[in-house]
């Protein structure tokens, strides 16, 4: 009987145990913060690794991975001077100083400055935070009693690209306005008079070829409001009635002639 309850409790006892350990593993957390997502070519931004633990922060060993061919380190920095940095490039191997044991809970301990470089193609670009080294995960408290491992973590930046100036195909010379510089007077003046020539020979130009369909398009409503009125032509009408008159008059000559005879005759 001694025996069975002596089993039971040594099961209860490691069962505590076991959940209390459990409790503090879960209890840990990494989290990474952009100061921007929406970024323009030659722009900078920067990613900040935190971290909070119940039992404090002894140290963080994470890798950081990004397509350089987009971006590049400009800065990085510790942000709690009790730690240390032991990785290489962008990877981060943060160790707790040994001159106190006041572990933080929660901590920024990081932070990694990028830019944006010039003629990028793609739109948008990645950072992921994940294992480093002989550590498969994100690791927070490595090697300690408390130590948690935490999935990768993905952040997206946003690459804008910004319109290319001058590109209007308004057609608007208005738009195409030269202010001269103080230091310039002279180059200036000659581009605006340069300027305000081409558009002039433009303008000359436009209305050149502008002219001839004005005239033609003229001639033509012209022609046709000619054709639609109906003018009477008078001279070809009086030929007809001189012919006609003579005519009914050669007859009455000839008739009045032969009925003269008749009479006559008689």
């Amino acid at each position: 009987m001694r025996k069975i309850l002596a089993t039971l409790l040594i099961t209860i006892i490691t069962l505590i145990t076991l959940n209390i350990t459990s409790n503090a593993a879960s209890n840990g957390n990494v989290t990474a913060t952009i100061s921007k997502n929406n970024v323009k070519e030659g722009e900078t931004f920067t990613l900040t690794i935190s971290a909070s633990s119940d039992s404090g922060i002894i140290g963080l060993v994470t890798g950081v991975e990004y397509n350089s061919d987009i971006l590049e380190i400009e800065s990085s920095s510790i942000l709690n001077e009790n730690y240390i940095n032991n990785g290489s490039g962008a990877n981060v191997a943060l160790s707790w100083k040994e001159t106190s044991r006041e572990y933080p809970k929660e901590a920024n301990l990081y932070s990694i400055t990028f830019k944006v470089k010039e003629n990028v193609t793609e739109d948008s670009t990645n950072i992921t935070l994940k294992g480093y080294d002989a550590f498969e995960k994100i690791t927070l408290n490595p090697l300690a009693d408390d130590e948690v491992e935490i999935n990768n973590i993905d952040k997206t930046i946003n690459i804008i690209s910004e319109p290319v100036q001058g590109d209007n195909n308004s057609g608007s010379t208005g738009s195409l306005a030269v202010t001269p510089s103080n230091s310039n007077n002279g180059n200036s003046s000659n581009s605006a008079n340069s300027a305000n020539s081409a558009n002039s020979s433009n303008s000359e130009q436009s209305s050149q070829k502008s002219t001839p369909t004005t005239s033609t398009s003229k001639s033509q409503v012209i022609g046709q409001s000619n054709s639609d009125k109906s003018i009477p032509k008078t001279g070809d009408v009086t030929n007809a009635i001189i012919l006609i008159s003579i005519f009914a008059i050669s007859i009455f000559g000839v008739i009045s002639y032969k009925l003269h005879e008749k009479y006559k005759k008689i």
